[in-house]
Formats: structure tokens, C-alpha cells, sequence
């Protein structure tokens, strides 16, 4: 079962408002409700307003989550989705895209030992983060298979993950993918899209050494000709340049 107040404009009132004190508290009580019959396991709140008091209901009542998405939005704390996730341990799914703009690296440090479930994570956006919260995450969910931190710092990390996001990401530098390509043995797929700072050369190398990658969308100023192509395709990878 899902809860989706996403873009919400209305409120439960009908008030021409984002989600207000009495929407929160007809939201609680809402899921205490949901949570006898155990069955709501995703909840959207991205783009809305919300509060610290409202993450305290959810995690008051305890639901099976599974699926967490706060996309957009600031008006909560660390306390809030700290509460949260102490109550709610087996979220797979977190998307905090362009959100949660309070945490920083010492939090990130702490969240993933409640969260050892996690299997995909979104971070884009959230600027506070480097590459200690990425170690974090991948030492303390060992599920976790795909990470996303778009417009992010990350510095030279490295981790078994099939799939990487690191589009905008102006400070990572060749070597800097090498030592992720180098430790990730499973990798299939990453995205070095407007990441300026990383030297086209770097295609060439990835394909040679990394033989699980299967697609790679290349870093700008990356001439792609035919016959590299069908080298690449050759060695089992698809390598796209995006023109923007």
C-alpha cells in the first residue's frame, strides 16, 4: 500500500495550503490506522511541506516501509528522519533528491546503522555530502547496490556497486573514477555525464579494465568514433556521448 501527498496543494481540509498542523494530525492518525492491517510500505511526500511532526506520526506508527521519497523538500530535520528510521529499519528505497540539505557527513555516518536493508539511495543535490558518507553507506548496508549522487562532492571512492551516478559532479577527477572502476568489481553502469574534471581518456581505460561494465555515459569532450564504438561494443560495452 502506498501514501502519496506529493505536490500536495490542497491539504486534507481543502485548504489552498500546503499540509497543515490538522492535516498532520488527521495524517497520524491515518496511519495508525494503516498500520494494524501492516500494509503501507511506500510513502511519497516529495515536493510537499511537511514537518518534524509529521515523520514523528509516521514513525509512531510504525509502518512495514519500504520505499521512502523526500524529493524537494527542506522543512524537516535530522531529528525527524532520525526518528523515523529507528522505528522503520527495513526501508530498501530512499530518495532524498535535492533534499535534506542538513545533513552532512557525521549524520550520513550515523543513518546507515539503522538502515541495513537499503538497496538504492538518492542523494543528488544534497551538497554537504563527500566521499565520507559514501564509505558510510557502503560499509553499513550491505545490500546497497546502487547509489545516486548527482551535483555532489565525492573525491576518489570505491565499492562494489553495479550501478554509479556521479552526472555534474565537478570535482571528481580521472583518477578519481579509476579507484572506483578499480574496486568495483561488479560495476555495469556509470555516469560520468558534465562531470568536467574528468579527462576523456578515461573511456578507454574503463572498457580495458573493468569487463563487467556494460554501458558508460562518457565524460564531456569525449569523441566517440565508429570504430571505437564497435571496439567497445566488442568488449560487451555500450559507451554514449551526451550532447548537451
Amino acid at each position: 500500500m502506498e501514501l502519496d501527498i506529493s505536490c500536495y496543494k490542497y491539504g486534507i481540509n481543502n485548504a489552498t495550503s500546503p499540509v497543515s498542523d490538522i492535516d498532520i494530525k488527521a495524517l497520524s492518525l491515518a496511519l495508525t490506522k494503516l498500520h494494524k492491517f501492516e500494509k503501507l510500505d511506500c510513502i511519497d511526500l516529495s515536493f510537499s511541506s511537511i514537518s518534524d511532526e509529521l515523520l514523528y506520526s509516521v514513525a509512531k506508527a510504525s509502518p512495514p516501509l519500504r520505499k521512502l521519497l523526500l524529493q524537494g523538500i527542506r522543512d524537516y530535520s535530522y531529528a525527524g528522519i532520525y526518528c523515523l528510521f529507528s522505528k522503520c529499519q527495513f526501508v530498501q528505497h530512499m530518495d532524498l533528491y535535492h533534499g535534506a540539505e542538513f545533513l552532512e557527513d557525521e549524520q550520513i555516518r550515523e543513518l546507515p546503522m539503522l538502515l541495513r536493508n537499503l538497496m538504492h539511495i538518492n542523494l543528488s543535490g544534497c551538497y554537504n555530502r563527500t566521499a565520507i558518507s559514501f564509505f558510510a553507506l557502503i560499509m553499513n548496508c550491505p545490500l546497497l547496490n546502487e547509489i545516486i549522487m548527482e551535483e555532489t562532492y565525492l573525491g576518489e571512492i570505491e565499492h562494489g556497486l553495479v550501478a554509479l551516478e556521479m552526472a555534474n559532479c565537478s570535482d571528481i577527477t580521472a583518477e578519481g573514477v579509476k579507484q572506483v572502476v578499480k574496486g568495483c568489481k561488479l560495476l555495469r553502469d556509470i555516469n560520468l555525464t558534465s562531470c568536467y574534471g574528468v579527462d576523456p581518456s578515461v573511456v578507454a581505460w574503463m572498457v580495458s579494465s573493468r569487463p563487467s561494465l556494460t554501458r558508460i555515459f562518457a565524460p564531456p569532450h569525449f569523441r566517440l568514433s565508429e570504430s571505437q564504438k564497435e571496439l567497445f561494443l566488442g568488449h560487451g560495452c555500450l559507451v554514449e556521448v551526451c550532447h548537451i
